[in-house]
C-alpha cells in the first residue's frame, strides 16, 4: 500500500493528477490510498492529528499556496516533524523556486502542466527508492537476532570492538566490523566518513568541509584523507 497526498488549491489540477495517479497505479498493479487537500494548513492538520508523523508516503505539493505554501511545508515536515521519509514531489508553474527547495530533498520538481509520463517517472524513481528503504539490516547480540529496516538507521558508530545502531528514538550495540557493514550497505547510500562513523546519507541536514550534522543535531567528523572522496560520494549522489 502506498499513501499519497497532493496539495494545491486549484481542484482541476488535483483531479487530473489523482486520475493519471490511478490510472498508473492501477497498470503496475500497485494498491494505493490517495487524500487531496485544497490548503497547506489543511495538509498539516491531518499530518499532525494522523496515526503517525509519516502518515504519507509521496506528497505531490504545489509551492503557491495561499496562507501556508509549499516551501514553509517543506521546512515543516523536514525541521519540526523530523521527517526524512516522505518523498516530497514539489509542482509549480515557475522554475525560480528550484534551488530554495533542494534542504528539503525533494524526489522531484515538475513544471505545470504535468504530462503522464513525467508522473510516470516519479512513481518508479519511488519504487526505487522504497525497494531500498525495504532492506532490512540483520544482525545478532547473544542469542537474539535483529532486524532493521535501513531507513530507520541515521548512523553507526565503533568503540573498541562494539558497534552501536543509532535510530532516531532508539540505540543498539553488537560486536561486528564497520568495515564489513559498509560492504554491505554501500549500495543503498551509507558513507564511510570516518573510521569510527559510517552514515546513512539520506538523514544528513548539513555537508561541512570536516564534518556532517544530521537531522536530529548529531555532528560527526570527516576524517581529513577521507574530505575529497566523501565529497565526490555526495556530489554522486545528489546528482542522480
Amino acid at each position: 500500500m502506498i499513501k499519497i497526498a497532493i496539495c494545491d488549491d486549484e481542484p482541476q489540477f488535483c483531479s487530473d493528477l489523482e486520475r493519471t495517479l490511478i490510472k498508473i497505479l492501477d497498470k503496475k498493479c500497485i494498491e494505493y490510498d490517495i487524500d487531496v487537500f485544497y490548503s497547506g494548513v489543511e495538509l498539516c492538520e491531518k499530518i499532525e492529528t494522523g496515526e503517525l508523523p509519516y502518515c504519507y508516503d509521496m506528497l505531490f505539493l504545489d509551492i503557491q499556496l495561499p496562507n501556508m505554501n509549499g516551501v514553509d511545508i517543506g521546512r515543516y515536515i523536514r525541521q519540526q516533524l523530523k521527517n526524512q521519509i516522505v518523498q516530497i514531489v514539489y509542482v509549480s508553474s515557475q522554475r525560480e523556486y528550484a534551488m530554495e527547495l533542494f534542504d528539503f530533498r525533494p524526489l522531484n520538481f515538475l513544471i505545470k502542466p504535468i504530462d503522464e509520463s513525467a508522473i510516470l517517472n516519479v512513481v518508479e524513481q519511488f519504487e526505487e527508492i522504497n525497494e531500498k528503504d525495504n532492506y532490512l539490516f540483520r544482525f545478532k547480540k547473544g542469542r537474539d537476532f535483529y532486524k532493521i529496516p535501513i531507513s530507520k538507521i541515521l548512523y553507526f558508530e565503533r568503540k573498541g570492538r562494539k558497534i552501536y545502531v543509532h535510530l532516531q528514538n532508539e540505540e543498539y550495540d553488537y560486536y561486528d566490523s564497520l568495515e564489513l557493514i559498509y560492504e554491505n550497505l554501500k549500495q543503498y547510500d551509507f558513507l564511510l566518513i570516518h573510521k569510527s562513523y559510517l552514515i546513512n546519507y539520506r538523514f544528513v541536514k548539513i555537508m561541512s568541509y570536516d564534518h556532517v550534522v544530521l537531522v536530529d543535531g548529531t555532528q560527526i567528523p570527516i576524517s581529513q584523507a577521507k574530505r575529497e572522496q566523501i565529497r565526490k560520494e555526495f556530489m554522486k549522489i545528489e546528482g542522480r
